[in-house]
């Protein structure tokens, strides 16, 4: 009994100072007062205080504690369940809280196990990976900052950012820092640290949800190099693993060996390619059991909600129409007859895109032989001149934008690099100088590259914009011809749709057939068909994910968490929390007074749902989506809108020539502001 001198004293007071008579309910009565005034656990239990009071009336021996260990366990789970804010019930409550909360232990070896040489590769540039080095220290930062928060679970976002950024600039034998910049490095360790957090709840909840030992279960994180996905395969086999998320390792084959399911090893294993967008996994064994049961989550990293969720082409774009057909055709759809039109008016379009990238192809190589016709010397002699001085410009600007962008490119690289010479900025000579030689490799390393993105070979780098621009001014292409052959792209695009939506007429497609397949592939290519319970390249939609680390929807929050958007001229308006949209008068902030938030931007079945207004799963959202017809620019590209039925803006499709005028079309594809600023209220 706590507070049992409080009791006596009280209850003494009451008794007026007199011998207590415990045969004398009076002073029984006074007793009991005294009691419930000091404890909580009697005041909480009158079954309990009850048998005290008793137990004195009767002259029998009180041991205070014993009542609870006296119930059996039936009687104290009722006990609690009829006295929820007794003291026992709150014990109960936090013991529960307690073996809920039980957090698996993450540590920096077992995130790096797997494959730890690929991603301190990665981190030094010496090992290669789709994106750029921003998606590099994004992807490899996640799995850092889920080690760091298994230290420190309540460390914030801004601790985590300076520790991440800290080893990406100062840790060797760490390059990647140095190579990307301090402003873009710091970014990208921000997405990382928002991302870490997401990934480190996401892997508990996993954990518990899978029924796995927190204190048995090693997590690990691992890149998507080539090299990282088959040392996961290598890592589980050695483990003894016979199967992933409930799915066996090995392929399930017919019996003449074609595969009529695919095991998870070939999942991993096409991670990055094909349906299965993931660069990153993570890895959480449990070897208390026999064999060790592994579940993986798979994620696919942006640095900000803002980026490029898939990339693609014309062609590709018409193959998916023809798969969507096969898909069709087997499940009653479409008809035969149906889908022969479909194979054949999409094969026709391949063939006709092919005829203008042939044209424009012609007109490239026109350029291209008058380009390395200036080579090696002329071209050099132009960049050095090429820019024109305005107030401040320098004459020879480009020439150095060049000779920076490729001096790695170059073999041998540059030593020492330009960030160690002086530059002349009307001569365009370095201090100490480049070799006649030296320069003439750099020269030639960018026309290799301009031509190689040109004719669109296999693994050409994509040139950026400046150098680009660049290319124009030395040989500047037949812009108007190149304008018209592009738009002429676009149009085979919308009719051959047009002619699907004329040609099929089947009864059982939710909208026009051409629609609808065009409908099916942006589905697809945003991940906005997990909530119909689609696998992308297998994976189980619960164990998928886009985490985009940085809120780049436009949605801003103060001090106190509230919700503001930008209006115009840097004023911004508060967001009614209950209906999510602006009122009031429009405000400005001073800098630093609002914030993007702590929260990764998360696309995943649940999100996704809430965002469309449907329950998952649903049966077929793409009767919820419009996709506009191809919308020609004044220059070379064209754009597509994706909506949904209340004409609300979901994603962005962008058609144009990658590598810059003259170059082969890729699209790309993206979540509009409007849709951004759902998920991440979602996400929050």
């Amino acid at each position: 009994m706590k507070n049992w001198d409080k009791i006596l004293k009280d209850f003494s007071h009451k008794c007026k100072g007199g011998e207590p008579d415990f045969t004398n309910s009076t002073h029984l009565n006074y007793l009991r007062e005294s009691i419930l005034k000091y404890d909580e656990e009697f005041r909480n239990n009158t079954y309990a205080l009850n048998e005290f009071i008793g137990n004195l009336r009767n002259g029998k021996e009180i041991i205070t504690e014993d009542w609870w260990s006296d119930m059996t366990p039936a009687q104290q789970a009722q006990y609690i369940k009829d006295h929820p804010k007794s003291q026992k019930a709150l014990d109960a409550k936090d013991k529960e809280t307690e073996k809920d909360s039980a957090t698996s232990k993450i540590t920096r070896e077992d995130i790096d196990i797997i494959d730890g040489e690929e991603k301190q590769g990665g981190l030094n540039e010496t090992v290669k990976a789709p994106g750029n080095l921003s998606s590099v220290i994004n992807e490899v930062g996640t799995g850092i900052g889920m080690s760091h928060l298994s230290d420190n679970p309540n460390m914030s976002v801004n601790e985590l950012e300076e520790l991440l950024f800290e080893e990406m600039m100062t840790n060797p034998p760490n390059t990647i820092g140095d190579s990307n910049g301090a402003d873009k490095t710091r970014g990208a360790c921000r997405a990382a640290a928002k991302s870490a957090k997401r990934e480190f709840e996401r892997s508990q909840e996993t954990i518990k949800k899978n029924g796995m030992n927190p204190e048995t279960t090693k997590t690990s994180h691992v890149w998507g190099s080539k090299k990282s996905l088959q040392n996961t395969v290598d890592h589980l086999e050695k483990l003894g693993i016979t199967e992933v998320n409930g799915i066996p390792m090995e392929d399930t084959l017919d019996k003449d060996g074609n595969v009529i399911k695919k095991g998870y090893k070939t999942i991993i294993l096409e991670g990055g390619a094909g349906e299965n967008p993931t660069d990153t996994m993570v890895v959480m064994v449990d070897d208390s059991v026999k064999p060790p049961k592994a579940v993986i989550n798979h994620t696919s990293n942006k640095t900000s909600s803002n980026d490029i969720q898939g990339n693609s082409s014309p062609e590709k774009n018409a193959q998916a129409m023809r798969k969507q057909a096969d898909r069709d055709l087997k499940n009653n759809k479409i008809t035969k007859k149906e889908h022969k039109v479909i194979t054949e008016k999409t094969a026709k379009l391949e063939k006709d895109l092919a005829g203008k990238q042939k044209e424009i192809n012609d007109l490239i190589q026109e350029q291209n032989d008058e380009l390395n016709a200036k080579l090696p010397r002329g071209i050099i002699d132009e960049l050095k001149v090429l820019s024109k001085p305005t107030a401040g410009g320098t004459s020879a600007k480009y020439w150095k934008d060049v000779v920076t962008n490729h001096q790695k490119k170059v073999k041998p690289p540059l030593n020492p690099p330009i960030s160690k010479r002086q530059f002349d900025t009307q001569t365009g000579n370095f201090d100490p100088p480049l070799t006649p030689e030296e320069e003439e490799r750099v020269a030639a390393s960018y026309v290799n590259e301009m031509q190689d993105a040109a004719n669109g070979v296999d693994g050409a780098t994509e040139p950026t914009s400046g150098m680009t621009k660049i290319l124009a001014r030395v040989q500047p292409p037949p812009e108007e011809e190149l304008n018209q052959l592009y738009k002429d792209q676009h149009e085979l695009i919308t009719n051959t749709r047009n002619e699907l939506n004329e040609s099929v007429k089947s009864e059982n497609s939710p909208q026009p057939y051409g629609d609808y397949v065009a409908s099916k592939n942006f589905l697809g290519r945003l991940h906005l068909d997990v909530v119909e319970g689609h696998d992308p390249g297998g994976i189980p939609a619960e164990n998928f994910e886009v985490n985009m680390g940085n809120n780049d929807s436009g949605i801003k929050y103060d001090k106190d968490g509230n919700e503001w958007v930008h209006t115009a001229g840097g004023n911004y308006k508060r967001v009614n929390s209950e209906t999510g949209e602006p009122e009031g008068k429009s405000q400005k902030f001073g800098k630093g007074e609002l914030s993007k938030g702590d929260n990764a931007v998360v696309v995943n079945k649940e999100n996704i749902a809430k965002c469309l207004g449907v329950k998952a799963p649903s049966k077929d959202i793409a009767e919820n989506i419009r996709v506009s017809e191809v919308k020609s620019s004044k220059g070379a590209s064209g754009y597509v809108t994706i909506y949904d039925l209340d004409g609300n803006v979901i994603g962005e499709q962008t058609i144009r020539p990658k590598g810059g005028k003259g170059t082969k079309v890729q699209d790309t594809i993206s979540f509009s502001k409007s849709f951004q600023k759902c998920l991440q209220r979602e996400s929050k």
